[in-house]
């Protein structure tokens, strides 16, 4: 059609509908109206986005906290941790280019300790330290080509039965549960003697939080506050708790629920507790749940990110997206 306005009602039609592939949408992104354009545009990069969502699955929001502190080698050498860093590709050595080749699944996204292959020849009980933020699963890798552990390793870990690879070696797991606090690991041998094998590296695992026996209350939770900890309370907002699914601390960029990064210039800690133990005390203006029950008897239940005349997009907890056509829609209710 000659007018520009024409096509454009079209084009957001045939979008509501779903009827337009991507190759077609592409194509009015060279329309010489700016409007029609405009709309071509915005949908193919949301569609690119989606895509890559789907791709890599739910992703937290950071990895920026390490699930420990004040690493600490006798030898001096340079040992770091690297937060979520467990990936194939990534260094493993503080003092050598060798790079994971294969690591259990599990594993993959678990903080990396990265030692220093310099001290392949060092023993005793305690030759790194290093602070646990949170209880730990501790994955401590030995280059196979020892024949056994060294003491301190077979003495208090069991073997996983799992193995990583490196460009260089391949190594058997062993692993331990550690509570949070001072943990000690040992040196690579127990004779001393370097050469002919790697120094081993640790993958770190954050245990599940440990269900209380009991409801906590609000008394429970102010009488604690002397007592907080912010770089426990940020690793348990970013990776363990799951906080950072839905909220953000960042008023940039975009989440589920409700931007926190400045929830101490509007609530006290009375209410951050209160909201904490009961979600439902405190609702933020533009965050209601919204419970979807569907035809097949499925119910969705999340924040409302998105609605067109044909369907609605829901944020879930889980950080995952679901859209749900309103043709399928049994009941919609939502919450105060």
């Amino acid at each position: 059609d000659g007018r520009p306005r024409v096509r454009r009602a079209a084009l957001l039609a045939l979008l509501e509908s779903a009827a337009l592939n991507a190759a077609e949408v592409d194509s009015h992104a060279a329309d010489s109206s700016p409007e029609v354009r405009e709309i071509a545009l915005l949908r193919s990069r949301n569609q690119a986005k989606a895509d890559n969502r789907a791709a890599r699955g739910p992703v937290p929001e950071f990895q920026g906290k390490p699930l420990v502190g004040a690493v600490k080698a006798l030898s001096g050498r340079g040992y770091r941790v690297v937060s979520g860093g467990t990936a194939v590709g990534s260094t493993i050595y503080s003092d050598r280019r060798y790079v994971l080749r294969e690591v259990p699944p599990g594993l993959v996204g678990t903080d990396l300790l990265q030692t220093a292959n310099e001290d392949d020849g060092s023993k005793g009980e305690a030759f790194v330290t290093l602070e646990a933020l949170v209880p730990l699963r501790v994955h401590v890798a030995i280059d196979k080509r020892q024949g056994k552990p060294p003491k301190w390793v077979s003495d208090h870990y069991q073997s996983t039965g799992l193995t990583a690879r490196s460009d260089d070696w391949t190594a058997a797991l062993f692993a331990r549960d550690v509570p949070a606090g001072r943990v000690e690991l040992g040196g690579n041998t127990d004779n001393g003697v370097s050469g002919g094998k790697a120094n081993y590296i640790v993958f770190l695992e954050p245990l599940p939080l440990r269900k209380s026996d009991k409801p906590t209350t609000i008394p429970d939770g102010m009488a604690q506050l002397a007592r907080g900890d912010s770089g426990r309370g940020e690793l348990l907002f970013g990776r363990i708790a799951g906080c950072s699914k839905c909220h953000s601390l960042d008023q940039r960029k975009n989440s589920f629920g409700p931007h926190l990064g400045d929830v101490g210039l509007r609530a006290d800690a009375r209410q951050v507790i209160e909201s904490m133990l009961d979600p439902d005390a405190h609702i933020t203006e533009g965050f209601s749940q919204q419970v979807i029950e569907t035809r097949d008897g499925k119910v969705h239940s999340g924040v409302l990110l998105e609605e067109s005349g044909l369907s609605l997009t829901l944020g879930l907890s889980n950080a995952e997206r679901v859209v749900i056509a309103k043709d399928q829609m049994e009941s919609r209710t939502t919450t105060r």
